[in-house]
């Protein structure tokens, strides 16, 4: 009886690792299905997203200013910065500073940029990677992501961390770097070190 239950244990265990490489797989592939998509409209992608989202919004309102844009499309000023920085080099926005107060940027859609710019038609379209789900299967998905992230986010805030910091580089995880010793110690190779001792070599 104890051996059946530690078997439906691990089936059960090896279940739920199935599952999250499923959804990290899902993640994975959705990312790499939006880079080539993007690639496949001139680099804007989905119009209701990333670049053609912020075209759509400057067409409708082609002059503003970085921090109402970050506003209205409810965005942090770091990624939008990003975004606009790739529209400047493609030649479909202009920034520079307020003549008025040089610490706002005025954010200006150019010729190019109202040609690229998302029409209504685009924006009606839902060309992206979920459209294999039919409504009600969209309805119920949303769903169960909202419940898995709810609980996701609680176990972070319970751990001390913040569900919605930016994303840690790997580096960040492991620390600050040590600190090199330029050749007087372990740190440096070729220096007269001796591996697996603690003392230098004698010249």
């Amino acid at each position: 009886m104890e051996r059946q239950e530690k078997k439906q244990a691990k089936r059960c265990k090896k279940e739920r690792v199935s599952l999250s490489f499923k959804v990290g797989r899902m993640g994975r592939l959705m990312q790499r299905y939006h880079m080539i998509n993007g690639r496949s409209h001139g680099g804007i992608g989905d119009p209701t997203r990333g670049q053609g989202r912020v075209l759509a919004l400057l067409a409708v309102k082609p002059k503003t200013t970085q921090r109402e844009l970050s506003y209205l499309l409810d965005m942090r000023q770091q990624s939008l910065s990003e975004i606009l920085a790739k529209l400047e080099e493609k030649g479909y926005v202009t920034r520079r500073k307020s003549e008025d107060d040089g610490r706002v940027t005025v954010v200006e859609l150019t010729d190019a940029g109202i040609a690229a710019a998302p029409t209504p038609k685009d924006m009606e379209r839902r060309d992206d990677a979920l459209d294999c789900l039919d409504e009600g299967e969209r309805v119920e998905f949303e769903t169960l992501v909202d419940k898995v992230v709810a609980s996701l986010e609680k176990k972070l805030v319970a751990l001390g961390d913040d569900p919605y910091a930016p994303p840690r580089r790997p580096r960040d995880e492991r620390g600050p770097r040590p600190e090199r010793d330029h050749g007087h110690g372990p740190g440096r190779r070729n220096h007269g070190w001796e591996p697996g001792t603690s003392h230098l070599r004698q010249a």
